[in-house]
């Protein structure tokens, strides 16, 4: 075990005080989102969108892009699960 003085402690601390407030920037976004009608699930943040309108893949992808998203990758049940959820409309 060692510990850091001087210099090297403040430099410690400004690192420590950065990465803190990143981590309240993601958070405050994540809160965000879940009021908007996000969902929250394993440090992940899901909507299913209710367009109507048929698309293709490629035509799917670059609407969620529009919306600073992208098309899920379901890698568990969980996840499948939550993608039997209703749907609904952002901000509802």
């Amino acid at each position: 075990m060692y510990t850091i003085t001087g210099k090297g402690q403040l430099e410690s601390i400004q690192n420590l005080t950065l990465q803190r407030d990143d981590l309240l920037k993601a958070l405050s976004e994540v809160n965000k989102d879940i009021h908007m009608g996000w969902w929250y699930y394993n440090f992940s943040v899901y909507y299913i969108s209710t367009c109507n309108e048929k698309m293709q893949w490629s035509q799917s992808r670059q609407y969620c892009k529009a919306r600073n998203a992208d098309l899920v990758i379901i890698n568990s049940f969980e996840e499948q699960v939550l993608e039997s959820r209703p749907t609904h409309e952002s901000g509802k």
